[in-house]
């Protein structure tokens, strides 16, 4: 599984490599360290939870008018849990060009 993104020409030939690029995504994802039942309380399992910051490697593959987040994507997507209308948002670090922070963005289920 790849996502792809639409670039223009000119953004490619100046800002994008020209070869596959390994990189390190980085997310802070909630994570439970404790399997409860479905008679835990709410309070319990929110108690239970807290975010670690965690790492992917993954490959960047360019093409001519688009890039690809490929190896290594799939098990981003498994382990952040990602759905189907999830917006990830990519920045890249000031000191380490190949790490990439996501911050995920959930849509409000009603």
């Amino acid at each position: 599984m790849c996502v792809f993104y639409q670039v223009l020409p000119e953004v490619i030939s100046k800002h994008l490599p020209k070869e596959a690029v390994h990189l390190i995504l980085r997310a802070k994802l909630a994570v439970n360290g404790h399997n409860y039942s479905a008679s835990s309380s709410q309070s319990d399992v929110a108690a239970a939870q807290h975010h670690e910051l965690l790492d992917w490697p993954v490959v960047l593959r360019p093409t001519a008018y688009t890039s690809c987040i490929c190896d290594g994507w799939s098990q981003f997507v498994k382990d952040g849990k990602l759905e189907v209308g999830d917006c990830c948002r990519f920045h890249q670090n000031a000191l380490d060009r190949n790490l990439f922070e996501v911050a995920i963005t959930r849509p409000i289920k009603l």
